[in-house]
Protein backbone atom coordinates (compact mmCIF):
# COMPACT_ATOMS: atom_id res chain seq x y z
CA UNK A 1 0.00 0.00 0.00
CA UNK A 2 2.80 2.42 0.86
CA UNK A 3 4.66 1.69 -2.36
CA UNK A 4 1.59 2.40 -4.48
CA UNK A 5 0.97 5.68 -2.64
CA UNK A 6 4.59 6.70 -3.16
CA UNK A 7 4.33 5.76 -6.83
CA UNK A 8 1.16 7.83 -7.23
CA UNK A 9 2.69 10.85 -5.49
CA UNK A 10 5.82 10.53 -7.61
CA UNK A 11 3.75 10.31 -10.79
CA UNK A 12 1.70 13.40 -9.89
CA UNK A 13 4.86 15.36 -9.03
CA UNK A 14 6.55 14.29 -12.27
CA UNK A 15 3.45 15.26 -14.29
CA UNK A 16 3.42 18.70 -12.66
CA UNK A 17 7.11 19.25 -13.34
CA UNK A 18 6.82 18.08 -16.98
CA UNK A 19 3.72 20.22 -17.50
CA UNK A 20 5.51 23.23 -16.02
CA UNK A 21 8.48 22.78 -18.32
CA UNK A 22 6.15 22.25 -21.30
CA UNK A 23 4.30 25.48 -20.49
CA UNK A 24 7.50 27.49 -19.97
CA UNK A 25 9.03 26.22 -23.22
CA UNK A 26 6.14 27.70 -25.17
CA UNK A 27 4.47 24.46 -26.19
CA UNK A 28 0.94 25.26 -27.24
CA UNK A 29 -1.96 22.92 -26.71
CA UNK A 30 -4.36 22.61 -29.65
CA UNK A 31 -7.30 24.57 -28.22
CA UNK A 32 -9.41 27.53 -29.19
CA UNK A 33 -7.93 30.75 -27.84
CA UNK A 34 -10.50 32.75 -25.92
CA UNK A 35 -8.22 35.52 -24.69
CA UNK A 36 -4.85 36.73 -25.87
CA UNK A 37 -3.55 38.00 -22.52
CA UNK A 38 -1.69 35.17 -20.75
CA UNK A 39 -2.62 36.57 -17.35
CA UNK A 40 -6.32 36.06 -18.11
CA UNK A 41 -5.93 32.62 -19.68
CA UNK A 42 -6.10 29.35 -17.83
CA UNK A 43 -4.08 27.55 -20.52
CA UNK A 44 -1.23 29.99 -21.12
CA UNK A 45 0.97 31.08 -18.28
CA UNK A 46 3.95 33.22 -17.64
CA UNK A 47 6.72 32.89 -15.14
CA UNK A 48 4.80 34.79 -12.50
CA UNK A 49 1.81 32.45 -12.60
CA UNK A 50 4.04 29.38 -12.32
CA UNK A 51 5.93 30.93 -9.43
CA UNK A 52 2.65 31.67 -7.67
CA UNK A 53 1.44 28.11 -8.27
CA UNK A 54 4.70 26.72 -6.92
CA UNK A 55 4.39 28.96 -3.87
CA UNK A 56 0.82 27.80 -3.23
CA UNK A 57 1.87 24.15 -3.58
CA UNK A 58 4.82 24.63 -1.21
CA UNK A 59 2.71 26.47 1.40
CA UNK A 60 -0.11 23.90 1.22
CA UNK A 61 2.35 21.01 1.46
CA UNK A 62 4.09 22.66 4.40
CA UNK A 63 0.78 23.13 6.19
CA UNK A 64 -0.20 19.51 5.61
CA UNK A 65 3.18 18.21 6.78
CA UNK A 66 3.18 20.44 9.87
CA UNK A 67 -0.31 19.26 10.83
CA UNK A 68 0.82 15.66 10.32
CA UNK A 69 3.87 16.22 12.50
CA UNK A 70 1.75 17.87 15.21
CA UNK A 71 -0.67 14.93 15.18
CA UNK A 72 2.19 12.42 15.31
CA UNK A 73 3.81 14.21 18.26
CA UNK A 74 0.53 14.46 20.16
CA UNK A 75 -0.26 10.77 19.49
CA UNK A 76 3.24 9.82 20.69
CA UNK A 77 2.83 11.93 23.84
CA UNK A 78 -0.59 10.48 24.63
CA UNK A 79 0.67 6.94 24.04
CA UNK A 80 3.65 7.61 26.30
CA UNK A 81 1.33 8.78 29.07
CA UNK A 82 -0.87 5.70 28.64
CA UNK A 83 2.13 3.36 28.86
CA UNK A 84 3.42 5.28 31.87
CA UNK A 85 0.05 5.02 33.62
CA UNK A 86 -0.23 1.31 32.81
CA UNK A 87 3.12 0.62 34.50
CA UNK A 88 2.17 2.44 37.72
CA UNK A 89 0.51 0.74 40.65
CA UNK A 90 -3.24 1.51 40.78
CA UNK A 91 -4.17 3.99 43.50
CA UNK A 92 -7.45 3.73 45.38
CA UNK A 93 -9.84 6.64 45.06
CA UNK A 94 -11.28 7.92 48.31
CA UNK A 95 -14.77 9.20 47.66
CA UNK A 96 -16.57 10.73 50.62
CA UNK A 97 -19.68 8.88 51.70
CA UNK A 98 -22.50 11.41 51.41
CA UNK A 99 -25.94 10.74 52.73
CA UNK A 100 -27.84 13.56 51.01
CA UNK A 101 -27.47 16.30 48.37
CA UNK A 102 -27.48 18.90 51.14
CA UNK A 103 -24.41 17.28 52.68
CA UNK A 104 -22.69 17.39 49.28
CA UNK A 105 -23.46 21.09 48.93
CA UNK A 106 -22.15 21.79 52.42
CA UNK A 107 -18.88 19.97 51.70
CA UNK A 108 -18.36 21.57 48.29
CA UNK A 109 -17.70 24.98 49.72
CA UNK A 110 -18.97 28.55 49.52
CA UNK A 111 -18.98 28.80 45.71
CA UNK A 112 -21.76 26.24 45.33
CA UNK A 113 -23.83 27.79 48.10
CA UNK A 114 -23.49 31.21 46.45
CA UNK A 115 -24.71 29.82 43.14
CA UNK A 116 -27.49 27.96 44.91
CA UNK A 117 -28.67 31.17 46.61
CA UNK A 118 -28.58 33.22 43.38
CA UNK A 119 -29.77 30.62 40.89
CA UNK A 120 -32.93 32.53 39.89
CA UNK A 121 -31.16 35.78 38.88
CA UNK A 122 -28.50 33.78 37.04
CA UNK A 123 -31.06 31.84 35.00
CA UNK A 124 -33.07 35.00 34.24
CA UNK A 125 -29.93 36.86 33.09
CA UNK A 126 -28.84 34.02 30.81
CA UNK A 127 -32.36 33.82 29.37
CA UNK A 128 -32.47 37.57 28.70
CA UNK A 129 -29.08 37.45 26.99
CA UNK A 130 -30.24 34.56 24.79
CA UNK A 131 -33.44 36.41 23.80
CA UNK A 132 -31.48 39.60 23.02
CA UNK A 133 -29.01 37.66 20.88
CA UNK A 134 -31.90 36.03 19.00
CA UNK A 135 -33.60 39.37 18.38
CA UNK A 136 -30.37 40.96 17.18
CA UNK A 137 -29.87 38.11 14.72
CA UNK A 138 -33.46 38.34 13.48
CA UNK A 139 -33.48 42.09 12.96
CA UNK A 140 -30.02 42.21 11.40
CA UNK A 141 -31.14 39.73 8.76
CA UNK A 142 -28.61 37.04 9.66
CA UNK A 143 -31.22 34.52 10.75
Amino acid sequence: MQNSARLLIGFVFAALVIGGFFTISGGELPVVEQVSNPDASVLASGGDKLAQLALVVVVASGAIFSIGIALAVSAWFLNRQIVKAALEEPKPVNLPQLTSPQAALQQSGPAISMVQKNIFPIVVTIGLLAVMAFLILVFSGNL
